[in-house]
């Protein structure tokens, strides 16, 4: 982030992320998945 302000390029990622969730769900029953996420959101 760069002043508070995600990258275009983290927004473009997480986006594409909701995209395969809403395709496939169990994506989340994988653990380095939500690890990732998380990390991707700065949690």
């Amino acid at each position: 982030m760069n002043g508070g302000v995600p990258s275009k390029k983290l927004n473009e990622t997480l986006l594409n992320i909701l995209d395969d969730l809403e395709s496939d769900s169990n994506l989340l029953d994988n653990s380095d998945n939500i690890k990732y996420i998380i990390s991707l959101l700065g949690a």
